[in-house]
């Protein structure tokens, strides 16, 4: 977890490019500003693939806008071929205080969720206030900040007893128990639970249970398969998001 507490975290990447890749010349267009280093210490985006972003190596802070009381920047993406990134994520924040996480809001969150770690303003209070375009080689996010995730679900609720628990992210364990129901609602319809999606739709969890329902029989189990994932010897179904 990167943690903006965490004195040696800050220190050490305040005096590397990081999270941009290392080695690069984050300058804008103009010539006119330079990210500094001690600006950014930490970033981390998750995207679905599928959506035209097959490279982790597309991803750079294409758009600074600086003020002296705030700071916006725009993460862009710029594949193989491409002649113009486009943006997919931003961040805004006030400067009343260093060493923070903000949250990166995707233009489509659905497929788009991440945050970004700041260190200090002091290299940035040195820059003219403005807004600066940069290009893909100039500041290219390390590819190791980039987490592309194979499904689409982006987040799991519980609804317990009229109450609704998450979301919960990341890979998702479901313990095997009585009279469970999963049901996923996609408000444009376009929902692919697998690549190779074990309904006709592709649009929903398909859960198979047995004969008995899990509820007689020494043999019975409450959930026989998952989107096609079986239970472990304890009766737990684990699906990788």
């Amino acid at each position: 977890m990167q943690d903006p507490r965490n004195l040696s975290w800050n220190q050490f990447n305040q005096a590397r490019r990081f999270p941009l890749l290392f080695g690069c010349n984050p300058v804008s267009r103009d010539g006119h500003f330079m990210i500094p280093d001690d600006l950014l210490v930490g970033l981390y985006l998750s995207y679905g693939l599928g959506h035209g972003l097959d490279d982790p190596g597309g991803f750079y802070l294409g758009s600074l806008l600086y003020w002296r009381t705030g700071l916006s920047l725009a993460i862009h993406y710029c594949g193989p071929g491409d002649e113009a990134g486009a943006t997919i994520a931003e961040t805004t924040i006030d400067l009343t205080s260093e060493r923070r996480t903000a949250s990166l809001l995707g233009l489509n969150r659905r497929f788009f969720y991440g945050h970004v770690v700041f260190g200090t303003f002091s290299g940035l209070e040195k820059q003219p206030a403005g807004q600066w375009l940069f290009q893909p080689d100039a500041a290219p996010i390390d590819p190791f900040c980039i987490r592309p995730t194979v499904s689409e679900i982006s987040a799991l609720y519980v609804q317990n007893a009229g109450k609704t628990l998450g979301p919960f992210y990341g890979d998702i364990t479901l313990a095997a128990g009585e009279r469970i129901t999963l049901s996923v609602r996609s408000a444009d319809g376009l929902l692919q639970c697998l690549e190779d999606p074990p309904s006709e739709t592709g649009t929903e969890v398909v859960i198979h249970a047995d004969a008995d329902g899990g509820n007689g029989g020494a043999s019975g189990s409450p959930v026989e398969t998952i989107n096609g994932v079986e239970p472990d010897e304890n009766g737990n179904v684990t699906i990788l998001g």
